[in-house]
């Protein structure tokens, strides 16, 4: 399969990317994948178990005030909401981008997290679970730290170097805020042009009920060829390591990328398949 272009200036005097990479997080995470398939990440709540420390009124507040933190920064790709508050089956009750919030009885830890990927074959989603020990001693103002530290936790996040929540700190962080703008901001969705290998990765791409992954090479000119054995179905077990979950061949074979950083500058690009073939359609800065 090949990609030509009569007006293809993502090549000759602008192939001069750096080396291949989505944008490095100011810390790594422990999971790239953009955690949700949409803006929205749920909370939702079982009063269920919780010492007698923590009334429904409490967790309610507490749960308030982390959906405001999280809105109050603005991040194009990071929409905190409160759903049920009401559940009552317990940490079982995960559910599509949500994060669940439950009491277990527990020594010996506070709290622990968990999420896990979900696929309909087209869209990728996670689904997690905070589990907040009903033997700890609590505190509004340890409730509100725990949570957030696990919050970070079920979106990808690890423990950093640094000052962070994920290392003892009362609320999110300069670090943390850097994290998050990284992984969920925008502009996260950028590929990029890889001058040394003369490739760019396409990781996420919808077409014709599957989803797949690939890579293109730069082959001189305007002539670009999928690398044999890049193309592969993307499933659960695969799910791709990258935030660019919009990508889509529509019904007109037309795809439509919205950033490619080449060098220094960043480009919108339309392609056509056709016969085998993809075709730069146009493009923008």
């Amino acid at each position: 399969m090949k990609l030509s272009a009569s007006c293809l200036f993502l090549a000759a005097s602008f192939l001069t990317g750096s080396a291949f990479a989505q944008q490095p997080a100011p810390y790594s995470p422990t999971d790239r994948i953009h955690w949700i398939d949409g803006q929205a990440v749920t909370l939702t709540y079982s009063q269920s178990g919780a010492p007698s420390s923590v009334s429904s009124a409490l967790a309610a507040k507490v749960l308030a005030d982390i959906e405001a933190k999280f809105d109050g920064l603005n991040i194009s790709g990071l929409n905190v909401n409160i759903g049920n508050r009401d559940i009552t089956t317990g940490c079982g009750a995960t559910a599509r981008n949500t994060v669940h919030i439950c009491w277990e009885p527990r020594t010996g830890t506070t709290a622990d997290s968990s999420n896990s990927g979900r696929t309909d074959g087209t869209t990728f989603w996670r689904e997690g679970s905070i589990v907040l020990s009903s033997s700890a001693t609590w505190t509004e103002a340890s409730l509100y730290s725990t949570l957030m530290h696990y919050m970070l936790h079920v979106l990808g996040f690890g423990h950093p170097v640094g000052d962070s929540v994920q290392n003892g700190a009362t609320d999110l962080t300069q670090l943390d805020i850097n994290g998050l703008q990284t992984m969920y901001g925008a502009g996260t969705c950028a590929l990029t042009y890889d001058a040394g290998s003369r490739t760019v990765d396409i990781p996420f791409v919808k077409y014709r009920g599957g989803t797949y992954t690939a890579r293109l090479q730069h082959n001189g000119g305007n002539d670009f060829t999928i690398v044999p054995g890049s193309v592969g179905m993307l499933n659960s077990m695969n799910m791709p390591m990258s935030r660019c979950h919009g990508l889509s061949i529509d019904g007109n074979n037309d795809l439509h990328i919205p950033q490619v950083r080449v060098g220094n500058g960043l480009y919108w690009a339309n392609l056509r398949m056709e016969n085998g073939r993809l075709t730069l359609t146009g493009r923008g800065q």
